[in-house]
Order: C-alpha cells, then structure tokens, then sequence
C-alpha cells in the first residue's frame, strides 16, 4: 500500500533528525516512510548531516535499494548545467544525456545544495 505524502510535520522532523546526525534509514524508519522520500526532502530543504555530504567518485554502477545505478560523472554535471543554463526543459537534457528528467532534477538539486555547503 502506498503512502500518504509526508505533512510539513514530518519534512520537518526530516530535516530536524538529517541535521542532528541521523541516517537516512534510521529517519525512513522512524518515520514508516522510504529511503527515497528522505533523501528528496532531504535534498528538498538542504538538509546535511553535521559532518557534511560524501563524496562519491564517478566508477562503475552502484546499488541503492537492490536496483542499480549509474553515478553521475562530472562530465555529466557540466553538460546538465549548460543545458540548463542554455533554457533546455529537464526532459530534453535528459534525452540528450540518457537519464530520466527525474534523475537530471534531482540531480541539479544535489549539486546546488553542494554548491552551497561549499560557499
């Protein structure tokens, strides 16, 4: 059964647990939603544990949640932001880069809350 969407109550509390040091699971289950969820609002709101984000190296696939994923390169990110910069919607950057635009807007999000840590 699917779940309702988190309540601003619950973003809240989100936010609260990531920037106190609490692991995306330990919130997801906290709260009886997804890893998924937490991470989006996570991202949503820029919310960053205390000791900052990994830093993840483009390589081969990866594994979130038994499926696999391909991580972005930074070759990757430059070309989606000139897309972006250029007025491409998310859908065409993502035919153009082979992601779905869900992918490419969650990805621009995970690069403005890194940009933004770092200034």
């Amino acid at each position: 059964m699917k779940r309702k969407p988190l309540t601003t109550e619950e973003q809240n509390r989100v936010v609260e647990m990531r920037e106190s040091g609490a692991t995306i699971p330990k919130i997801a289950t906290a709260l009886g939603c997804s890893r998924g969820s937490v991470r989006y609002w996570c991202l949503v709101h820029a919310a960053v544990p205390p000791k900052g984000l990994k830093k993840h190296t483009a390589g081969g696939p990866m594994s979130r949640n038994g499926r696999v994923v391909r991580p972005f390169s930074p070759e990757e990110d430059r070309g989606i932001l000139r897309l972006r910069a250029e007025g491409h919607s998310l859908a065409e950057i993502g035919r153009r880069v082979g992601r779905a635009h869900n992918s490419v807007l969650m990805r621009l999000m995970s690069i403005a809350v890194r940009e933004e840590i770092a200034a």
